[in-house]
């Protein structure tokens, strides 16, 4: 069986990829339309969410959270199949849990288990910070952040955010060997291009607050 999986370095890498696309002044262009730029590939995974944000803002809040409970099982079916294969293959659990968080990015961001090829760079991105977590905290935490991309009035904050947390302790601990600690931080946080990257920034802000209450 033939696995599509990234994992560890290479995602954190595919972050600093689409920081150099998105900071330069001109947009990264890949020279093989088939095989678009980390940039492009987010780009047009984001268009899609945000057609499907725009469509369940205007829904009753009755059907918001029908809509919202049907996506969290759809969700857990989608991961149970990915993790459970790759278990009966006798992959280990990292490899697993990947699969499992890449399955479920596919199937419930873009409406498709097998999306377009060029939508992998994407979708690998908005793994990263679940990939470290342990295999029950990853599933729980990445299913509501899917909640909170599209519907995050319904998603359960304090699981995501308690999840994006602990990757926001990995990352500032990570930025103490690296050449330039504050840039390492300003890409893999604060440059705040992706959703996630949204959501830690404002869950630090808040429990920065707090503790100085």
């Amino acid at each position: 069986m033939g696995w599509v999986v990234v994992v560890g370095v290479v995602l954190i890498g595919l972050i600093f990829q689409m920081s150099k696309s998105k900071g330069s002044t001109t947009p990264a262009i890949s020279a093989n339309p088939a095989t678009p730029s980390v940039e492009e590939s987010r780009q047009r995974l984001a268009a899609m969410v945000d057609h499907n944000k725009r469509r369940a803002a205007i829904l009753p809040d009755d059907e918001a959270r029908e809509l919202a409970e049907a996506l969290r099982v759809d969700a857990e079916t989608y991961w149970s199949h990915a993790f459970n294969t790759a278990r009966q293959a006798g992959k280990d659990e990292r490899f697993c849990t990947h699969l499992g968080l890449f399955s479920t990015a596919c199937a419930i961001l873009t409406g498709e288990q097998h999306p377009p090829k060029s939508l992998n760079g994407g979708l690998n991105l908005e793994t990263v910070p679940f990939e470290s977590l342990q295999t029950d905290e990853a599933r729980s935490a990445f299913i509501e952040y899917c909640v909170a991309k599209v519907m995050p009035a319904q998603a359960d904050w304090s699981a995501l955010n308690t999840a994006l947390l602990k990757f926001g302790d990995e990352v500032f601990a990570k930025s103490k060997s690296q050449p330039n600690p504050d840039g390492y931080i300003f890409e893999m946080i604060y440059r705040e291009t992706l959703d996630w990257q949204k959501f830690l920034a404002e869950a630090i802000s808040v429990q920065l607050k707090s503790r100085n209450q």
